[in-house]
């Protein structure tokens, strides 16, 4: 079975997994038993850049 590489950095572990799949590694990953919560501050912090992002545009045609 293949094993997940050791990454130097988050961009090269984002570039291999633009390229592969983790469905050509099943070994390397369990189950989780209890469900991930983000943070509600940080929900916040997202939601209010996003907002931050949004601006309206008028085309005249």
């Amino acid at each position: 079975m293949k094993k997940i590489p050791k990454f130097k950095s988050e961009e090269d572990e984002a570039r291999f997994w633009d390229t592969h799949s983790p469905l050509d590694y099943p070994t390397e990953f369990t189950d989780v038993k209890e469900p991930f919560k983000f943070d509600p501050a940080l929900i916040r912090k997202v939601a209010k850049r996003r907002e931050e992002r949004k601006r309206s545009l008028t085309l005249r045609i």
